[in-house]
């Protein structure tokens, strides 16, 4: 039973790269048809005020699904920061960071939509691309937004 509850930042990062795999797969529907779960666990699981975490194997499926492994780079990233570091960036190297990260998705976005005007037409790839880019960008707006909420 999930339980409304209050996260670190390093919680919250984890659950923010799973929001952002599960956009990567195509929505919740999309994910919940791969794996071995409920679109509303998965939904769950990228919840910032719910205890419940994804699976590794759920996380495995979806980010062989996508070719993007967000869940195991936010793993990654948080284990080098250590153990006795309870935040990663803490007050307002956090908000720098997750301004950082807007700015250079909004950029990404930008070229993914530069590079496929180039040539006067876009196709269903870079449509697909496009998408994603902008799903990335609206994650990491939401994370700014929660992050700028919490100051």
């Amino acid at each position: 039973m999930n339980r409304e509850c209050q996260h670190g930042p390093r919680e919250l990062a984890l659950k923010a790269a799973f929001r952002r795999l599960i956009d990567a797969a195509g929505g919740v529907a999309t994910a919940a048809a791969s794996v071995r779960v409920s679109h509303v666990m998965l939904s769950n699981y990228g919840h910032p005020n719910t205890d419940s975490f994804a699976p590794i194997d759920v996380v495995l499926v979806l980010e062989d699904m996508t070719g993007r492994p967000l869940v195991t780079e936010t793993m990654r990233r948080l284990a080098e920061v250590g153990q006795d570091d309870p935040a990663p960036m803490p007050g307002v190297a956090a908000m720098m960071g997750a301004q950082a990260s807007l700015a250079a998705r909004f950029g990404a976005a930008l070229a993914e939509i530069g590079g496929a005007l180039a040539d006067g037409a876009i196709s269903a790839s870079e449509l697909r691309g496009i998408r994603t880019a902008l799903g990335d960008l609206h994650a990491a707006t939401g994370e700014a937004l929660t992050m700028a909420e919490r100051q």
